[in-house]
């Protein structure tokens, strides 16, 4: 008698259909011109594939355990960016040409997902992950940086996706610290000059240059 397909989740697959929930509602609230709460649905998707990892280190991911990963990163870190970029508004000048990337930073989303039972490694990534690049086309346009900015971040962190550059996987400490970070974005926002979210976007911008770096100097210990 086969199985029913719900009877094949784990308690590690709800956060990853937590996050996939999570990347809608950022959708919708993109769709509605509501920037910071769309960026705030990220960035809880961000915690929430935290957690996802952690229980499935710690209980065993199931069957479906990578798929369902997969399918919920594509909806949070990539389909919701890409859309809050669009509704943004912020290109409306190179429209085209915007467009034209967007689809690269999908088919680079899909590649770098599709590849990671493939190709991952116990103590890192290869490529950038998807959550980190997801993460930081938001947090560029609550901050309302310049067209061009986002657009070579866009083409930037497409490569690094698709490329064998190795990018350390967050220990204890740098977690806690990330996961600080968020909440304080989630709850200060724009406050005080927008400390929060500068700092937030910085540490994204800094595991993003110097991972690779990192990890190099790492293995001639």
């Amino acid at each position: 008698m086969q199985r029913s397909a719900v009877k094949l989740l784990t308690v590690a697959d709800t956060f990853s259909i937590l996050n996939a929930v999570l990347g809608f509602f950022a959708i919708v609230f993109a769709v509605k011109n509501s920037f910071w709460m769309a960026a705030s649905f990220v960035l809880l998707a961000v915690l929430g594939d935290g957690a996802d990892g952690v229980l499935a280190r710690r209980l065993n991911s199931g069957k479906l355990g990578e798929t369902f990963d997969s399918l919920a990163d594509l909806t949070a870190f990539c389909i919701a960016p890409s859309i809050i970029i669009l509704e943004d508004g912020v290109m409306d000048a190179t429209l085209p040409f915007f467009v034209s990337l967007l689809v690269f930073y999908l088919i680079a989303s899909i590649i770098r997902l599709s590849a990671f039972p493939v190709l991952k490694q116990k103590d890192r990534f290869l490529g950038l992950p998807v959550p980190a690049a997801g993460a930081t086309l938001v947090l560029l346009v609550i901050l309302q940086c310049e067209w061009y900015v986002t657009m070579s971040a866009l083409f930037i962190f497409s490569l690094l996706m698709i490329s064998p550059l190795p990018f350390p996987k967050t220990g204890r400490f740098s977690s806690l610290i990330a996961t600080l970070l968020i909440i304080c974005t989630l709850v200060f926002k724009d406050l005080y000059n927008s400390i929060m979210p500068s700092l937030l976007l910085l540490s994204f911008l800094v595991y993003t240059a110097l991972g690779p770096l990192y990890v190099w100097l790492h293995q001639k210990k």
